[in-house]
């Protein structure tokens, strides 16, 4: 640290201490207020900052929140900020204007006047909380992601801003109403079960105090438009299904947490109790009691599974279409969320429209992760009986992969999950937690929704569909988890395999791709869900969770399955070659060659064991795979197989999501020069949701490999065309 530095640094401890002291001496009785206020002021800062935290600190997680697809979510997004603005103040008023009678200290005249009859000042200060995510919506649904002309944008505001007063007049109209004089009376009766010195502040000459009528009705009206939630954007498997965008779950959590916590708190601080600590160890209890658990759906079946053996018979028909010698085609999908969805579906539509549909027909297998096994259910959820896409389903293939999925997540954890999390597992409903929702989302653009691996079989042995291989983690033991229409010759030690452990049950395909993109905290891990209690046979049980913590690029799948299944039998399959094909959704990255001067002290201090944790893994996984591959074709080469290894990376430097160059507004384009970066780092979103500019972005990063004759799709292209 040199000289500067230091100097700055003291100078910002000195001042901190310079407050901190202040404000004690100050009365003695602020930091009292900032305490019994920690919950409206947190809320109320995380609202205010949430578009800096969101787009500016973690653009890559939670940047696209902001991107609304039309006029409708923008007009929606609106009055869910202002509600979730004036259920902070509600909450801070309350609690300041009764905390001199609660709590014994000495008035605040400015909190006081904030909640008194007739007061607009709580809706004045909602709309100026409210202001930036308003904005920030605006401005990233423009120019910055192409999603929305100006025009729907102004019309999304001016929908959205009458609604906004609508909202506000609905809560200011029932603190007279009947509905909140019945909330009233039940409140003053729960609160006269308190002893008498504990209903201060609360209960004043046998009417609530102030703010607690205005709060009742803000919770009425809350209530109703929870519900609507509950069941109007319900995911369902519906093509022209209406979902709210994500950003309107995650003010409404923000909205629970402040409104719900902040009551709490000002009941239970009068006797001392640490309302966090309390609520999850409740939630804990719970979760122990009920034995709280996340599940996905296997179902028994008459069927028996394949034998691994099959193999053999469904490849002979898969290369019939080959005259001769055969070429076999082997694709390993990598993972990354949205974005290897999107990359993995571009690829393989794309080879198809370059190559032909015989080099589709050729694809033996598809060993893919995470996101990577979402572009596949969509690729192969198209397949027709000729071993290929038709060429008219090519786009849709593509649609379907980068839809958003976001906004069914966010139902999913406002609604069953929240309950589940709060203490109430035995509350229900379908979908029954985020993961079934998002999974409920993706069929929706599925030709086959209800498609499972079983049903897929017939097709694979018939030789009209490509193996597909969705890879999975076991979180007991770190195993590798290979979920499959197919059985493979996997040992125990190697890793376990859906059909050796469940061999009379079936689950559905995108069962299986949820399992395997498993991303964390988006979805929940999940165990299996059909277990038999009888004493002669016990269902294996296991978590399962996404299939990037074992192998993110699906290799080790397909080198066990060529090194043990398929080139061992490479003279009765007339295999002369294997192209094996790495789809993976993000740029190569190149060795560090210094550390940044940002990862030292207190950050490495706290998280540096993570961060090796996290690193080692992903390089670890490189090596390994990097010396797998070479195995495979030193060993196979020698015995008269030629193995190629291309890999299709998502190329370096295409533009993806950064601040535009014009805004469009003068006066705010001074205020971002210092932001703009042309020729920053491609960042891809690390959630289920991609901007029109981002889909067109994964369109040209394929384009510019198709036109670069120096590329691996070049490459791949001279050695197909060598048959």
């Amino acid at each position: 640290m040199d000289i500067d530095r230091k100097k700055s640094t003291y100078l910002t401890l000195g001042i901190l201490f310079m407050i901190l002291l202040s404000l004690i001496r100050w009365g003695g009785e602020t930091l009292q207020y900032l305490f019994y206020l920690r919950v409206p002021l947190i809320s109320g800062a995380l609202l205010f900052m949430l578009p800096i935290i969101c787009i500016y600190l973690l653009p890559s997680m939670l940047g696209n929140l902001f991107v609304l697809k039309n006029k409708w979510r923008m007009s929606l997004v609106i009055p869910g900020a202002v509600a979730t603005g004036l259920g902070i103040v509600i909450i801070g008023g309350i609690i300041g204007t009764n905390a001199a009678a609660r709590f014994n200290v000495s008035p605040c005249p400015l909190l006081e006047a904030l909640l008194q009859d007739d007061a607009l000042t709580p809706y004045l200060f909602a709309l100026i909380l409210a202001f930036p995510t308003a904005w920030a919506a605006y401005w990233s649904s423009g120019p910055a992601s192409k999603e929305m002309s100006n025009t729907d944008r102004k019309i999304g505001v001016a929908i959205g801003s009458i609604l906004s007063l609508l909202l506000m007049g609905a809560i200011y109209w029932a603190r007279t109403g009947e509905t909140v004089s019945w909330v009233s009376d039940m409140l003053l009766m729960i609160i006269s079960i308190l002893p008498s010195e504990a209903r201060a502040g609360l209960v004043k000459d046998d009417q609530l105090t102030p703010g607690l009528v205005t709060a009742s009705a803000f919770l009425a009206v809350s209530t109703i438009l929870y519900l609507i939630g509950l069941l109007l954007y319900r995911p369902k498997i519906k093509k022209d299904r209406w979902q709210l965008p994500a950003l309107s779950y995650v003010l409404g959590l923000l909205l629970i947490f402040s409104f719900l916590f902040g009551l709490l708190t000002f009941v239970l601080d009068y006797y001392r109790v640490p309302v966090l600590l309390s609520f999850l160890a409740v939630s804990a209890l719970a979760y122990k009691l009920w034995k709280v658990d996340h599940y996905y759906d296997i179902r028994p079946t008459p069927t028996e599974p394949p034998k691994p053996d099959d193999f053999i018979g469904a490849l002979k028909e898969r290369l019939a279409h080959q005259q001769g010698r055969r070429t076999l085609v082997v694709v390993c999908a990598s993972g990354g969320g949205i974005q290897a969805a999107g990359w993995t579906s571009m690829v393989l539509t794309g080879l198809q429209k370059r190559l032909g549909k015989d080099f589709t027909q050729a694809i033996g297998l598809i060993s893919s992760v995470s996101g990577g096994s979402v572009g596949t259910l969509h690729f192969l959820d198209r397949f027709g009986n000729e071993g290929a896409p038709e060429d008219s389903e090519l786009n849709a293939i593509f649609n379907a992969s980068t839809e958003d999925s976001l906004g069914a997540t966010g139902w999913g954890l406002v609604y069953p999950d929240l309950w589940r999390f709060s203490g109430l597992p035995f509350l229900h409903t379908q979908p029954r937690d985020r993961g079934a929702a998002i999974e409920t989302d993706w069929k929706s653009f599925m030709k086959s929704p209800n498609a499972t691996l079983r049903d897929w079989v017939d097709p694979i042995k018939q030789g009209k569909l490509p193996v597909p291989v969705f890879n999975a983690t076991i979180v007991e033991d770190g195993r590798h988890y290979l979920i499959s229409p197919m059985t493979f010759a996997t040992e125990p030690l190697e890793g376990l395999e859906f059909n050796r452990l469940y061999p009379q049950h079936d689950m559905d395909a995108s069962t299986a791709a949820l399992l395997s993109a498993t991303f964390p905290y988006v979805t929940p891990i999940t165990r299996n869900s059909e277990e038999d209690d009888s004493q002669s046979k016990v269902t294996p049980v296991f978590h399962v969770a996404d299939g990037g913590f074992f192998d993110n690029f699906g290799i080790v799948s397909a080198v066990d399955w060529l090194n043990e299944q398929v080139l061992p039998k490479r003279v009765e399959l007339e295999i002369e070659r294997v192209l094996l094909v790495e789809i993976r959704a993000f740029p190569d990255e190149e060795p560090l060659q210094t550390a940044s001067r940002k990862n030292v002290g207190f950050l490495m201090s706290l998280f540096g064991p993570l961060l090796t944790v996290l690193a080692a893994r992903n390089s670890t996984q490189a090596q390994r795979n990097e010396d797998i591959v070479n195995d495979l074709k030193t060993k196979w080469t020698a015995k008269d197989i030629d193995i190629f290894d291309f890999k299709i990376s998502f190329p370096k430097n295409i533009p993806f999501f950064e601040i535009p160059t014009q805004t469009g507004y003068e006066n705010i384009d001074q205020y971002t020069t210092a932001l703009k970066d042309e020729k920053k780092a491609y960042t891809p979103p690390l959630s289920w949701t991609l901007t029109k500019k981002q889909k067109d972005a994964i369109r040209n990063a394929w384009e510019i490999l198709n036109q670069d004759q120096s590329s691996s799709v070049a490459e791949l292209e001279k050695v197909w065309s060598r048959k």
